[in-house]
């Protein structure tokens, strides 16, 4: 896990180092979302927090905004709740429609390869990261990295 977030902060590094990020983030702060990490190795592997860490540095860099869509759904409910509880000041209730949407969106995978021989197995990492501007579908921005493990076979035998 530990070299998977210093991928993560790598990554996250080369996405606000390109020049396509400076450009887009030249004289206003996007509004982004970062969709979970998907984990397509055989192995359980926490995603969600290589994802958190990628959208906290990029927060953290001032560059960008972001809204959260895995809070959606609570943030509707206490909307609704303002407005109907009867509990909320109506002139002081947030109104529904007024948030903003995403002008992009961060995704990425995290898969693996296995090579086996008689003396030991290699595990290779695949991290990759991508940035899309969702009024056009474009993706502006993508970037790989790879780990690679190395575990010698235990000998059987006498």
């Amino acid at each position: 896990s530990t070299d998977l977030q210093k991928v993560a902060a790598e990554m996250t590094d080369s996405l606000l180092l390109s020049p396509v990020v400076g450009t887009l983030t030249a004289n206003k702060r996007p509004i982004m979302f970062v969709e979970r990490i998907k984990n397509k190795t055989s192995e359980h592997i926490d995603t969600e927090s290589i994802t958190d860490s990628v959208s906290t540095k990029l927060l953290r860099s001032g560059k960008f905004r972001f809204v959260d869509m895995s809070r959606v759904e609570a943030a509707r409910e206490q909307i609704k709740f303002q407005q109907e509880s009867g509990m909320v000041d109506e002139t002081k209730a947030l109104q529904l429609g007024k948030q903003v949407g995403a002008e992009y969106m961060l995704y990425g995978n995290l898969s693996s390869i296995v090579k086996t021989n008689q003396d030991k197995s290699d595990v290779y990492y695949k991290f990759t990261l991508r940035l899309m501007d969702l009024q056009s579908g474009l993706v502006e921005w993508a970037d790989e990295t790879e780990i690679r493990k190395t575990k010698a076979k235990e000998s059987v035998g006498w």
